[in-house]
């Protein structure tokens, strides 16, 4: 009788057990950190970069990310295939870190970036800091970013400010238009454009539209355009009067 009922103690305490222990285990299981990455390859008509254009053609941009507790790590590249303007030596090759901070409605995102550009000498390597701030009200983010070159153009600064608007959402597709102004100062204006005049702080307006759409769980398309409307005579001298560019993104994420 005492050996049945210490069996049964038995049994009861080893139960006990192995329900603490599988409880225990999907605490440890949630509490673990997601990581989430993946990659993604853009199709382009032309490379615009603050309101300049690089290259006029058929170019490929494909990036690779991770992302780890706030933090994103990623390559982005500009391959490009065919130019119009005969000038296909603009590549580039861009490391970077980024942290996302969100405090209720307000989003802190600094990064840090380092730029390369293969077969081109005259184009030395640099490194930019930014800082992205935005806040979110009735559906709509304004928001900002901050530019500065911190290697081989220091104290070259640009930056925008822009609203965000996200017409239509559903669980496999999304449509957002954004409005945004593009400012530069006196040294980024010697840099990139080869000219330097204080009374040309704001260059140009863009305008942009992209939808997401989800072909399944983790693979996605964004058909996407941008429109600048160039109003500055100095970037004028570089750009034109105005810019176009259109695109097809291809996106896996996990």
């Amino acid at each position: 009788m005492f050996r049945k009922i210490l069996d049964a103690g038995s049994l009861f305490f080893l139960l006990n057990i192995s329900i603490f222990a599988a409880d225990s285990t999907e605490v440890v299981e949630d509490e673990l950190p997601a990581v989430s990455y993946g990659f993604e390859n853009d199709f382009i008509t032309q490379y615009i970069w603050r309101g300049i254009s690089y290259n006029d053609g058929f170019i490929l941009q494909p990036s690779v990310w991770i992302e780890y507790e706030g933090f994103t790590f990623y390559t982005w590249g500009s391959l490009t295939l065919n130019d119009k303007q005969n000038n296909p030596k603009n590549h580039e090759v861009d490391f970077a870190v980024q942290y996302s901070y969100q405090y209720e409605e307000l989003l802190i995102e600094p990064s840090i970036a380092y730029y390369i550009y293969p077969g081109q000498e005259e184009a030395p390597p640099t490194a930019e800091t930014n800082l992205k701030l935005a806040y979110t009200f009735l559906e709509t983010e304004v928001y900002s970013n901050f530019c500065l070159d911190v290697l081989e153009y220091d104290g070259s600064l640009s930056g925008d400010f822009g609203v965000n608007k996200n017409l239509f959402e559903n669980d496999v597709a999304n449509i957002s238009i954004d409005m945004s102004t593009g400012w530069a100062n006196e040294k980024f204006n010697e840099t990139y454009i080869g000219e330097s005049d204080k009374s040309y702080l704001f260059h140009f307006v863009r305008f942009a539209f992209e939808m997401e759409y989800y072909v399944s769980e983790n693979i996605y398309l964004k058909p996407h355009a941008e429109y600048y409307y160039i109003f500055s005579p100095l970037l004028k001298s570089v750009s034109g009067n105005n810019l176009s560019n259109f695109g097809l993104l291809f996106g896996v994420e996990f």
